[in-house]
């Protein structure tokens, strides 16, 4: 794995120049990828607004990678569709006295 020194040393650097910050380093390797955060807010407002850049960030990363979306969507193995069966179901209403089938059992005195 890749080293974060480099990474540190410019959160470092930020927090010296008391520079609010979010940051994400991602490593990959053969298998998987990782992501180590990195973040430095310092008030509410801060919090705030970095709630809303992050909010934006999957329309802004599909309208970057559009195609990477759809390849992802291809590969993914289809399912054969539900057969539809001819016949048609009704449901019957239940009559009032019919027993429930979930929640508390009624009571006589309830409402009253």
């Amino acid at each position: 794995m890749e080293s974060l020194d480099f990474v540190i040393d410019l959160t470092e650097k930020l927090e010296k120049q008391n520079i609010d910050y979010f940051l994400v380093a991602l490593r990959k390797n053969d298998k998987h990828t990782k992501a180590d955060v990195f973040y430095k807010l310092s008030d509410k407002q801060s919090g705030i607004s970095m709630c809303k850049v992050l909010d934006s960030l999957p329309d802004k990363i599909e309208e970057d990678f559009p195609k990477r979306r759809n390849a992802t969507n291809k590969k993914q193995k289809k399912r054969p569709a539900k057969k539809k069966s001819s016949a048609k179901k009704t449901a019957k209403k239940p009559s009032k006295n019919a027993p429930r089938k979930r929640g508390r059992p009624r009571n006589q005195n309830d409402g009253k």
